[in-house]
């Protein structure tokens, strides 16, 4: 069986008959976000990076007014946004022209509040499966390698683990992408004149055949009486009722490929389709793709690794420089049949909703500082109070209550810590007021410290998979649910919405003895209300909305590209000693 995969052709047809060429692909160029997944660039882009350019760095305003902070880097295939100094991986792919970039389709999916596009090796699965008339596919068994499964009939992605349904849709783009190597920019510098007839590319431009394969940016052209010629237009494609229409050919007598739809399904043999980028030439003629490992910053120590980059590559030196991968992000797939109960942990509640249905605290807050601290009938240390700055010795910063005058001081029970009363109740009142009471100064956590973690449910169970660093045992896969929902008196913002992007969000522990104790501790932190909050993410800036509050889990299962994965020896100790920080211990 053929593989089902951009990569399995390096061109997009042949012709058997004398005088047939080999019909151009089409090329997308691809950024990389912080979690490793590949999103496109537009059109115009990509027919920019793909001219020639007196220097290797092309600035990406030239081709969109809204990117006039990128700049690529065509040598070390990276992109820098010049006002933060960020850098991220490009790469170069390309397609056959029956492909879903060369129909000009992308497929997008729905966000919480907007589409999004999926990379262009699922656009290709996508599309092939689509145009084949298929009902639906499951991604797993593609190259594609992920843990979903569309519905054509109802245009919708379902997550295999927890079934989880969005909607998806099929975009025709108004503009082509750019066609391989010289094919794309013909005669002193002219672009040719790209069309759409029925779903596939066109060009007008007399094209000559050329005899170089794949990306290469250098053809050699033909003379003489090697005739030039156009690239056909396929006047049909197979629909949705199956149904295969007429393939027309061009004036010269050259047979159009055949669209894809015909090349079944293969089951995925093990890994994603890598991109194939156009390498960057070092010392000795070695290529090789120049990741950043710093994504934040950019200076002259990157051109300065370069350079001894180009050292190491020195035939005379036995080290070559290997692909970034992206993160695995989740398991292969697993049906309910193969997740088992973790061992002597309960098994989850039908219902694990917790909200505002925590019994709030009765007690007010003078008698929570009655309860955990004591008056000091002496005189106070010559020392500031941790909390107002102001001398403890002298009326504190904060206005006096009905009960407590501004002078006096109190000591804490257990850590002896002194602060003025009136600053340690506003301190208090100021909290979310369940009845505990935490030392600023040292952290101690008196009494039971709940959060303000909005209404949701968690979930738990072993898969038969190990993580890297675990071989030897399955794995604890936690799945965490929680939907948008209206602000509560112990928020932010009472009464105004709160969105929670990314759920359900599933991380992983090792199905060891401390695994577990981490599993039966978070537990015991979800039951409090301290695994999440709401405030500003840290990641996209948005307010109002579900973020993580200060408890790490991994969230990457079969990688660590992105930190929050493994193998990390230290995890189970760190996470621990955090939730230790927020009062749960055994």
């Amino acid at each position: 069986m053929a593989t089902f995969g951009p990569s399995a052709n390096v061109a997009a047809g042949t012709a058997s008959a004398a005088g047939a060429v080999t019909m151009p692909n089409v090329v997308v160029w691809e950024w990389q976000t912080d979690t490793g997944h590949w999103r496109p660039y537009e059109p115009a882009v990509c027919r920019l990076l793909e001219q020639e350019a007196p220097t290797p760095s092309v600035c990406l305003v030239k081709a969109d007014q809204r990117l006039g902070v990128y700049v690529v880097d065509k040598a070390s295939m990276e992109q820098l946004r010049t006002d933060t100094g960020t850098v991220r991986s490009v790469r170069r792919k390309e397609y056959p022209p029956d492909s879903a970039p060369g129909r000009g389709v992308v497929w997008q999916w729905w966000g919480d509040c907007a589409w999004s596009l999926y990379d262009m090796d699922t656009c290709y699965v996508l599309e092939a499966a689509y145009i084949s008339g298929a009902p639906s596919v499951d991604l797993m068994h593609t190259l594609a390698n992920l843990p979903y499964t569309i519905d054509f009939r109802t245009m919708t992605q379902t997550r295999q683990e927890t079934g989880y349904t969005r909607k998806i849709q099929r975009v025709q783009m108004p503009v082509v992408y750019p066609l391989s190597g010289n094919h794309g920019c013909v005669g002193a510098g002219k672009t040719p004149n790209l069309t759409y007839t029925n779903g596939h590319v066109n060009c007008n431009t007399t094209l000559v055949p050329s005899t170089s394969v794949g990306g290469s940016n250098k053809r050699t052209h033909s003379s003489g009486t090697s005739a030039a010629v156009v690239p056909p237009a396929i006047s049909g494609m197979k629909g949705r009722n199956g149904v295969n229409t007429k393939l027309t050919t061009s004036a010269n007598g050259m047979k159009a490929v055949p669209p894809m739809a015909s090349t079944p399904l293969s089951v995925n043999t093990g890994a994603r389709p890598r991109a194939r980028s156009t390498p960057a030439l070092v010392s000795g003629g070695q290529p090789t793709t120049l990741v950043a490992h710093n994504r934040h910053a950019i200076s002259h120590l990157t051109h300065a690794v370069t350079g001894m980059t180009g050292l190491l590559m020195s035939p005379a030196l036995p080290v070559r420089l290997t692909h970034c991968t992206g993160p695995i992000l989740s398991p292969p797939h697993v049906s309910k049949m193969e997740c088992r109960p973790v061992q002597g942990v309960p098994p989850p509640k039908k219902l694990r909703r917790k909200s505002s249905s925590k019994s709030r605290n009765s007690l007010s807050g003078p008698d929570v500082l009655k309860k955990y601290s004591v008056k000091m009938k002496e005189q106070p240390p010559e020392e500031d109070c941790p909390i107002c700055c102001e001398n403890l010795r002298g009326p504190s910063g904060y206005d006096a209550t009905e009960n407590m005058s501004p002078t006096m001081v109190t000591k804490l029970q257990h850590c002896n810590h002194v602060f003025h009363s009136v600053c340690l109740l506003a301190m208090y009142n100021s909290g979310s007021k369940d009845g505990s009471l935490q030392c600023p100064t040292c952290k101690t956590i008196y009494g039971e410290k709940c959060g303000n973690q909005p209404p949701g449910t968690m979930d738990y169970h072993v898969i038969p998979y190990p993580l890297p660093g675990y071989v030897d045992c399955h794995t604890i896969r936690i799945i965490y649910t929680i939907p948008h929902g209206i602000q509560g008196p112990d928020h932010p913002n009472p009464g105004k919405k709160y969105t929670a992007r990314g759920f359900p969000r599933l991380c992983y522990l090792p199905d060891t003895e401390r695994g577990r104790k981490g599993l039966q501790l978070l537990i015991k932190a979800w039951e409090r209300r301290l695994i999440f909050t709401i405030g500003r993410s840290t990641t996209t800036g948005e307010d109002n909305t579900v973020t993580w509050n200060e408890i790490h889990h991994k969230t990457e299962f079969g990688s660590n590209v992105t930190g929050h994965g493994y193998p990390d020896p230290d995890y189970l100790d760190n996470v621990i000693a955090e939730l230790a920080a927020h009062g749960v211990t055994e």
